[in-house]
């Protein structure tokens, strides 16, 4: 993409952020933050019995930066995900854009933020709609968010930033006539018609070929740096987080369990169930090590108890719990200047967490 096309959105967007009723944010504070977060699914109305999918959920964006949210599935993600895109009302807690509580009543309100915030979905396949074209996909976002009727030089535009050239081999296109990756591409592409400031990836690239999702991340980093974007990506590879992030948020059955930067938290981790996450992916210099160690297979055993209704809902799986553990759920709590564990084991240590881990994280076993 070139310089002149950069400019060129930028100019938009910041003509469409100065049109909003939303201040801009000075970049000093985050510009979107999901404040104790619960969301409960009723599973009998009979019974009056709850699902809790997620119990006090906290995560802050900010402008320019890329945060993680990793778990296995079934953690949450995607469910703080829609509520964050505004596609599910929590249950309690607060969504805040830019300081201000969204406000989601109304179409004029809902319309304005979801111009500021976009959502990149897991299945390129199952988000676009097979009987409309990719110029069609396109012009939707740009005639709903844009002042101005969709032009084809503004969707030829939206095509060459994510990399889908020449633009008029693809925009008149049906989604089922590209690949898995140029899919994908299309729907950032129609992300990025609405000009928004939060972008949120829902394991954008675990539906793809191995060989193409580097290059759909790279894609997202230079959109990201580009346009100074906050992201949230979404993804049970915490590997590519590594990669990808400058923050990592570990998420279990609806709790953060621990956080911290991309690198401390891959190269360091402190909980327990993040050891287990770097421990199940696979070592690039010794592919055979999974397959060999029955600590990692052992671990990745699915608990069949369910979740405990009280307690830390690792305890069942972990190998430093303790009576405590079963009777009281441990708070994300600072164990440094940039890392939170919510973990008895590590937070009540006297000797130091990193010997509490060594005894059990580093070499025992996991019970699943």
């Amino acid at each position: 993409m070139s310089n002149q096309e950069g400019t060129s959105l930028q100019g938009v967007s910041e003509q469409n952020n100065a049109d909003s009723s939303i201040e801009l944010s000075t970049g000093e504070s985050p510009l979107l933050i999901a404040r104790d977060i619960h969301k409960s699914y009723r599973t009998s109305r009979r019974h009056n019995t709850d699902v809790k999918a997620l119990r006090g959920v906290n995560i802050e964006l900010s402008v320019g930066k890329v945060v993680a949210l990793v778990g296995e599935s079934g953690s949450g993600k995607s469910t703080i995900a829609r509520i964050l895109a505004g596609q599910e009302a929590p249950t309690s807690g607060d969504i805040l854009f830019d300081g201000q509580v969204a406000n989601f009543r109304g179409s004029k309100n809902y319309r304005d933020y979801k111009s500021k915030v976009q959502m990149v979905f897991q299945d390129p396949f199952a988000s676009l709609n097979p009987i409309h074209t990719i110029a069609y996909h396109l012009s939707r976002p740009l005639a709903i968010h844009g002042s101005e009727k969709p032009s084809h030089e503004a969707m030829e535009e939206l095509c060459e930033m994510v990399r889908l050239v020449p633009p008029s081999r693809f925009l008149s296109k049906y989604p089922h006539e590209l690949s898995g990756g140029q899919r994908q591409r299309a729907a950032i592409a129609r992300a990025l018609a609405a000009r928004p400031r939060v972008l949120l990836a829902d394991e954008p690239v675990s539906m793809l070929d191995v060989s193409i999702r580097l290059e759909v991340l790279n894609l997202l980093d230079s959109l990201r740096s580009k346009f100074s974007l906050a992201m949230l990506y979404i993804t049970h590879d915490i590997a590519s987080a590594r990669y990808f992030a400058d923050e990592i948020l570990v998420m279990y059955k609806g709790v953060i369990v621990e956080k911290g930067g991309a690198e401390e938290v891959t190269q360091s981790p402190k909980h327990p169930y993040t050891k287990l996450l770097i421990d199940s992916s696979p070592d690039p210099d010794d592919l055979g090590s999974n397959l060999r160690s029955a600590r990692v297979i052992d671990a990745r055993v699915p608990v069949s108890s369910g979740t405990p209704d009280q307690g830390c809902r690792f305890a069942p799986r972990c190998p430093l719990a303790m009576d405590r553990c079963q009777r009281e759920d441990p708070s994300l709590l600072s164990i440094s200047s940039s890392r939170r564990i919510a973990c008895w084991a590590v937070t009540t240590s006297e000797s130091g967490e990193d010997s509490v881990l060594a005894e059990g994280g580093a070499g025992g076993s996991f019970r699943g």
